[in-house]
Formats: structure tokens, sequence, C-alpha cells
């Protein structure tokens, strides 16, 4: 008997496609509404397969959380950079402060895969018992304090207007998944 030499994908270029698949099923049907069978068919391998690559659901949360973290890092810490090196400097203006709130807004509108994602096990980890329950947490209170330093000098209660404008870009990204993406969140936003 001969055996065929099976053709094994790249385990790095593989894991990618298992995080991808795992945003869109996730974003579609929440945390506790996917199942690893459903995640492993579409992802065209075996559940053991699957498994191989994360043990569990937890963890293929926490690993899909941690890519979202480096992708959204890469993109939003240079505009970070830029607006506090401008204040660091003395030069910045509350218009910098706003150009960078509104490039946030537009993040959101440009990834269509991560938006229903977020804003899915965002509500899902209400729960305290929820597995991202304390990662939304503390991504919450980071970008609040974020806005707030960002905010000094500009009102008189940072904390309040930074809490206000973190609800605000959620409720937006809501209302524009919800109709279907049709309404101008950047328009809205301005």
């Amino acid at each position: 008997m001969i055996r065929q030499k099976r053709n094994r994908e790249d385990p790095v270029v593989r894991r990618a496609q298992i995080l991808d698949e795992a945003l869109r099923i996730i974003g579609e049907q929440g945390f506790h509404g996917f199942t690893i069978q459903q995640l492993s068919a579409r992802c065209g391998m075996s559940n053991a397969g699957l498994l191989h690559y994360f043990a569990s659901k937890d963890v293929l949360l926490a690993a899909v959380l941690a890519e979202i973290e480096a992708r959204q890092v890469q993109i939003i810490a240079p505009l970070v950079a830029e607006v506090e090196a401008r204040i660091a400097a003395g030069n910045a203006s509350l218009a910098d402060v706003r150009s960078f709130f509104r490039a946030i807004i537009a993040r959101t509108a440009e990834e269509h895969a991560l938006g229903p994602f977020l804003l899915v096990v965002q509500a899902e980890s209400i729960d305290s018992g929820h597995p991202a329950h304390v990662y939304f947490q503390g991504a919450e209170d980071a970008a609040i304090a974020l806005y707030a330093r960002l905010l000094a000098g500009y009102c008189a209660d940072t904390h309040v207007l930074a809490r206000s404008i973190h609800a605000m870009m959620i409720g937006l990204a809501q209302q524009w998944y919800r109709s279907g993406t049709r309404l101008d969140v950047l328009a809205i936003w301005d």
C-alpha cells in the first residue's frame, strides 16, 4: 500500500485562518451560540484538528481577543503617539483630539467583521462569569483613561466626558451595524 503524502498548511497560516473564521462566527452567533463543530466545519477541518490549535472555546476566545488587540495596537498606537506628542510639546489643539476620536470612528466603519464580534461579545461579557468579562472591563477602563488624558485641559471633568465619548462610540457602532451599515457614522460623529 502506497501512502499518499498529506499536504499540510503552514501552522501559522492555518491558525490565522481559524482566528479569522472564529471572529466571523462569534460575531454572527455569539460566544455561547457557536460550537467547535460549526467552526471546524467552516474551517474545513476536524474537531480534533481545530482543538490541536486551540484546546477549548475559552482558549480560542482569548486568542481572538489577543489578535484583535494586536491589530488595534498597530493602527491606533501611532494615532495615540501622534496626539500625545503634540500634547507633550504644548502645541496640541482640541481639533487634534477631535481628529483622533474621528479616526477611531472611521476605523470602526472599515472593519466589517470586527465590529459585530466586539459588540456581541461586549454585550455577552456584561455577565461576570463570561470568559471575556475581565478583558472588556480592562479595555473599557484603559480607553476611558486614555480619552480623559487626551481631554485634559479642554473641560472641567475629563472622566465624565471621556466616559460619554466612549458610550457614544459604542452606541454609534451598534446603530451602524443594526442599520446594515447604512448610516453615515462619520457624518453623525462630526
